[in-house]
């Protein structure tokens, strides 16, 4: 068991180990519920979000969920984050169960035991040179033109809401060919200075940990 703190109360919820590794598609019609319940409940107190990634890639090219998809992204930005906190009991109550938060940047929720919602922290980068022109989309450099605007997307036989010409971002998230269906998560979040950057911090990081032993005296200490 884990717990937050929500309007001064404890709040217990039991973690999920939620990984691309593991996880399993889900059924489209209980995606469908989750996604129309998260709907009821953010839009009932006038919390924003937006489509996100996968779901958003499916919704504008498929009219529909991508089969296969493993679960549900959506989004809200940071001056929203403390009113999806002061939520989550009443999510609860709907059967959307707290069950993972990701540094803060990422709160995940499970329906049932069957499906669950990603919702993403679309935030500023602190003491960071991309923050100059970069959302920090869990914990990625995300270009902020994408996000200045937002317009209106049916799907689900409802509307929802959607970075404004979602068709740059998709192209952004998942290249030229984004209209195409293709396996796996052949994708990336964020600019390439960001992504080679921190690619290159994870290898020296690698190699540091190398040279003094970490695996041994972690597992020893």
């Amino acid at each position: 068991m884990a717990a937050i703190t929500i309007n001064g109360k404890i709040f217990n919820y039991k973690e999920v180990a939620l990984s691309w590794d593991t996880n399993v598609p889900f059924n489209k019609n209980d995606a469908k519920e989750l996604l129309l319940k998260t709907k009821e409940v953010l839009d009932r107190h006038g919390l924003l979000f937006c489509l996100a990634t996968g779901t958003l890639l499916g919704a504008v090219r498929d009219k529909d969920f991508i089969t296969g998809d493993e679960d549900i992204d959506i989004f809200i930005y940071a001056k929203d984050k403390d009113r999806l906190i002061s939520l989550i009991p009443e999510l609860n109550n709907n059967d959307i169960k707290l069950c993972r938060i990701g540094k803060n940047h990422l709160y995940s929720f499970m329906y049932k035991g069957k499906c669950y919602v990603d919702i993403y922290i679309l935030k500023s980068f602190k003491f960071s040179l991309f923050g100059i022109y970069c959302y920090d989309f869990n914990t990625h450099a995300m270009p902020k033109k994408y996000f200045r605007e937002i317009q209106e997307i049916d799907f689900l036989g409802t509307t929802f809401n959607c970075p404004k010409d979602p068709v740059r971002w998709l192209e952004f998230l998942y290249g030229k060919t984004w209209n195409i269906p293709i396996k796996g998560h052949n994708f990336r979040y964020e600019v390439y200075p960001a992504y080679l950057y921190r690619k290159i911090k994870n290898y020296i990081k690698k190699i540091v940990k190398a040279l003094i032993g970490y695996k041994y005296w972690h597992k020893n200490k």
